[in-house]
């Protein structure tokens, strides 16, 4: 495995865990509750829609398909409620997510 599959795994393993705990603990409209931008939600949507088929776009979670800055913004709202004692000090996780974002784009 090279090096841009292990980073682009990281990155889907990173949105689908922030997902599934948006969905637990928020509930499955988890999007609209967080007062996500209609404007981004369709364009996610529409990004998941237009997945290969063989990507298997259907079946990952709308976050699959975010940037990382809207990634971070989603957890630097809910931080210290949802994410902070998985993943620490929101600072260091908000240069983690640039370093990820500069090598997978």
């Amino acid at each position: 495995m090279d090096v841009m599959q292990r980073l682009w795994d990281a990155e889907y393993a990173l949105k689908d865990h922030v997902e599934a705990v948006l969905r637990e603990t928020i509930g499955p409209d988890w999007a609209v509750r967080c007062g996500i931008r209609e404007g981004l939600l369709d364009k996610w949507a529409a990004q998941r829609k237009a997945a290969p088929a063989n990507d298997g776009g259907a079946e990952k979670g709308l976050l699959a398909y975010c940037d990382l800055s809207d990634l971070a913004m989603i957890l630097r709202d809910r931080w210290d409620a949802l994410f902070s004692e998985v993943f620490g000090d929101l600072a260091t996780m908000e240069v983690y997510l640039r370093v990820l974002e500069r090598y997978t784009e």
